[in-house]
């Protein structure tokens, strides 16, 4: 749970949990990191599914697309390392 909060955090996200991971066991850091953000994006999967459904022109993104937008952006940052 500690490492959902550090997510929510603007200050710490994904690179504060994979640092304190990687300190803790250089070898399961990765699996450890990728086990919490499967989780995060289901819990966020859900969350989204409940949200109301907002009619277009109302807000730049449904939450839908924030959510697919999110998932792409934390694959592309994983391509990159």
């Amino acid at each position: 749970m500690s490492a959902f909060g550090a997510i929510l955090d603007p200050r710490l996200k994904v690179d504060f949990i994979r640092y304190c991971y990687k300190k803790m066991d250089l070898l399961t850091y990765e699996n450890k990191t990728k086990k919490v953000l499967e989780k995060f994006k289901m819990l966020f999967g859900e969350y989204a599914k409940n949200l109301p459904i907002i009619p277009s022109g109302s807000l730049s993104q449904s939450p839908k697309e924030f959510l697919f937008m999110s998932q792409s952006n934390i694959e592309d940052s994983k391509a990159k390392r």
